[in-house]
């Protein structure tokens, strides 16, 4: 099974740090958009890993659901709140070990703190189901 999203880029005019302070903010959405896909694995397609693709970069991310629940006793195997609770310092230190593997080039480094967020986010949220995860940026057609 698969699911594709979509959301537009925006930009704020004016008021960008306001709204935390619970003014307003003028914003618009611009024609930039970032493409989502997940694709659910199937017991017929012997993966049993999540992977993410970050297509834009040339990156694919691959971890084991066995590595992940080592690293994640605490997750299940059930879905989780949308919401996810606070990181921990033990899985902060569990993404930490399964980023540093990735062996990312260190022009983009940066690109670590979006893998590691990514961790956090499907282990509270999914627990340990195979996925994959393309992501990309571009115009709208």
């Amino acid at each position: 099974m698969e699911v594709k999203a979509r959301a537009p880029g925006k930009i704020i005019l004016s008021g960008e740090h306001a709204v935390v302070h619970g003014s307003t903010a003028v914003a618009a959405s611009i024609n930039l958009y970032t493409y989502v896909t997940l694709r659910f694995s199937t017991p017929s397609d012997d993966q049993d890993s999540l992977k993410l693709v970050l297509k834009d970069e040339g990156l694919e991310f691959s971890w084991p659901t066995n590595r992940i629940k080592q690293e994640f006793p605490e997750s299940s195997a059930e879905p989780q709140s949308p919401a996810p609770p606070s990181c921990s310092v033990e899985s902060a230190k569990s993404i930490a070990s399964l980023v540093e593997g990735l062996n990312i080039p260190e022009a983009k480094i940066a690109i670590a703190s979006g893998v590691s967020a990514f961790l956090w986010l499907y282990t509270s949220i999914h627990g340990y189901y195979s996925y994959k995860f393309e992501i990309s940026g571009g115009e709208c057609f």
